[in-house]
């Protein structure tokens, strides 16, 4: 387990999808990330911050960035990374 953030144990020999939802508020973090370790790793972020940016090795694949906030959306297949 890491030492911070969020995680969770899962049974690797299971090869059925596992599908999660996660609504969290953030207040005075510098960053968010996410590793990419499935078959295929979707993520999608809504916020109403107005004045993200996005670095990395996977830039968003959709983003809107307006007066409301922004959403921002990731598609990430097992096959683009450089790690197994």
């Amino acid at each position: 387990m890491a030492n911070s953030g969020l995680s969770c144990n899962i049974d690797l020999l299971d090869k059925s999808a596992i599908t999660f939802k996660l609504n969290i508020e953030l207040n005075g973090s510098q960053w968010l990330s996410f590793k990419p370790l499935g078959k295929q790793t979707d993520v999608k972020i809504e916020s109403s911050w107005v004045n993200p940016s996005f670095n990395g090795a996977f830039l968003p694949v959709n983003r809107n960035i307006d007066e409301n906030g922004f959403t921002a959306q990731w598609k990430v297949l097992n096959l683009n990374r450089n790690y197994p």
